[in-house]
């Protein structure tokens, strides 16, 4: 009987956690058999990817994803996920919250890849993009969520007026980036190194994509880069 209370409770819990008795004892016997789940693998592959990751909120996105929108997966042994189990955790957000059920796709892919490599199943990968769901799923929107609405020019230089009257980095940025037509990314990602010494006679040589000029730099973008190195603003660490 105490035996049968503490099972009792076990199940109870996992109910409250989203699996049902039935699951919980097909992925023991599972288990027993030496067949890897799909949540087993899933949760190998972030402890295998963890080191690469910069930062804990990247490892919290993964996390979160194959083990909310990709629950149903997880107690399915890995060998047995097919088009079908894929597409039933992506169709119903792939429309409604589509940047989220792209990066799950590309989750679950990464998962497989990872079981196969490991020899724990075989054949194609049925969450692969190209030549597979692309064919079945609709192409998402590349602007989803619409361009937003571009300041009117006259509007300008009042904002201009505004934002020199903060202290905050992100204010000296976001004028540097207006005042060169510089991409968010570009000077988000700058480094010292690549500024080109406050020499106004030179272009603000930045890593600009292939066929696309410098900037020239002006005056009062210098004078941005200036109040940003003596508010000590640190360069960003590069990439790999």
């Amino acid at each position: 009987m105490a035996r049968a209370r503490e099972l009792a409770s076990e199940y109870r819990d996992g109910l409250a956690k989203g699996v049902s008795p039935l699951e919980r004892r097909e992925a023991e016997r599972r288990a027993r058999d030496g067949k890897k789940t799909f949540g087993a693998c899933a949760d190998a592959l972030l402890d295998a990817k963890s080191s690469e990751w910069r930062n804990a909120k990247h490892r919290a996105q993964w996390k979160m994803t194959l083990e909310e929108y990709a629950k149903p997966l997880r107690a399915l042994p890995v060998d047995g996920v097919t088009t079908e189990a894929v597409l039933s955790v992506l169709q119903p957000i792939w429309q409604s919250i589509p940047e989220t059920a792209s990066r799950l796709r590309g989750r679950i892919e990464a998962v497989l890849d990872y079981a196969k490599a490991h020899g724990w199943r075989a054949g194609e990968n049925p969450a692969t993009w190209r030549g597979h769901l692309a064919l079945i799923l609709p192409r998402r929107s590349k602007l989803a969520r619409g361009h937003y609405a571009a300041m009117p020019f006259d509007d300008v230089p009042a904002f201009i007026g505004k934002l020199r009257e903060r202290e905050a980095t992100a204010a000296l940025a976001l004028e540097f980036a207006i005042l060169t037509a510089a991409r968010s990314g570009e000077v988000l990602g700058a480094r010292w190194a690549e500024i080109d010494d406050f020499d106004q006679r030179n272009p603000w040589m930045l890593r600009f994509q292939p066929g696309r000029t410098a900037v020239p730099a002006q005056a009062r973008p210098h004078a941005a880069v200036a109040d940003a190195r003596r508010n000590g603003v640190a360069s960003p660490q590069p990439t790999g």
